[in-house]
C-alpha cells in the first residue's frame, strides 16, 4: 500500500478525534462526579439551614 499525505493525514485526524473522545468521557464523568459533590453540599447546607423542613420529608 503506498503511502500519501492524504492517508497520514487521515490517520492523525483519526487518531486526534479518539483523544478527543477519551478525553470528553474523562470530563463528563468528572462533571457528573462534581456535580453530585454539590448536590450532596447543598443538601448538607439546607440541612443545617432548615432542620425542621428536613425532618419532615
Amino acid at each position: 500500500m503506498k503511502t500519501t499525505s492524504d492517508s497520514l493525514k487521515a490517520h492523525d485526524y483519526k487518531k486526534k478525534m479518539r483523544l478527543l473522545s477519551r478525553k470528553s468521557a474523562e470530563l463528563k464523568r468528572k462533571y457528573e462526579e462534581l456535580n453530585e459533590q454539590i448536590n450532596n453540599t447543598l443538601k448538607k447546607c439546607s440541612e443545617l439551614l432548615h432542620p425542621q423542613q428536613s425532618k419532615k420529608n
